[in-house]
């Protein structure tokens, strides 16, 4: 995750389970190191000619961590960097069945259990909320990369503009983009979190031994952020 200070920050977050490997696997009292050790001797996966434990520190350990907990330690600091004019990104990496679409769009029946995506959107107009001297445009888009095909999750929301083009990969001054993909302008809190879950309900799922409804593709979900004042005279972009 990227910050006003470019660092690249690491938290882990464990899947809570009915019969979690205490054994195998510990926090320390830090909760920024774990360390994982092999079974004892005289199990089916002991060995004695390799190396029987291992110990990483990372930021921060999120074991059974609430939503909360999840988004205030990992995610808050990134959304106040953007609001300040930083380009900010939140990544959620693990296998399949780990967690990663709960972490990142959460349960849509419970509010409580809500995830990084719902908690952002929610930030970013309470800011542009609480500062009436500036005027912000706010645009989302939901991109999905499933069998090396490009797929526009928002396709489905009615449209003037009809997209027959395949969407591709373009290169220029000011970066990487994909051409063709929708970019929905939206006004409000509930709008932006229609789009979220108008993306999510077309996502490519699979059902597999942890999960009936597992997302099968990658997904980019991306808010692009654009403030004027309203103070000054000219229409210059703040941040």
């Amino acid at each position: 995750m990227a910050s006003s200070t470019s660092a690249v920050k690491v938290f882990v977050r464990t899947r809570p389970t009915a019969s979690f490997a205490e054994g195998c696997i510990s926090v320390q009292d830090d909760k920024r190191s774990m360390s994982v050790r092999m079974p004892e001797s005289g199990s089916n996966y002991a060995s004695d000619n390799l190396k029987g434990s291992w110990s990483w520190r990372y930021d921060g350990v999120l074991h059974n961590a609430s939503q909360e907990t999840v988004y205030n330690d990992a995610v808050l600091p990134v959304v106040q960097s953007v609001v300040q004019g930083f380009n900010g990104t939140v990544l959620c990496y693990g296998q399949t069945g780990s967690g990663k679409t709960f972490t990142q769009i959460g349960s849509p029946g419970s509010y409580a259990h809500r995830g990084i995506a719902p908690r952002v959107i929610g930030e970013v107009f309470k800011y542009v909320q609480e500062h009436p001297q500036f005027d912000a445009s706010i645009g989302v888009s939901y991109l999905e990369i499933y069998n090396d095909t490009l797929i526009d999750l928002l396709s489905t929301l009615p449209s003037e503009v009809t997209q027959t083009e395949p969407l591709s990969l373009i290169e220029d001054a000011t970066g990487t983009h994909v051409k063709g993909l929708r970019i929905e302008k939206v006004l409000g809190e509930e709008q932006a979190l229609a789009c979220l879950f108008e993306g999510e309900a077309n996502r490519s799922i699979a059902k597999h031994q942890l999960n009936d409804q597992s997302t099968r593709g990658h997904a980019i979900f991306t808010i692009y952020l654009q403030i004027r004042s309203r103070v000054e005279s000219n229409d210059k972009v703040v941040r």
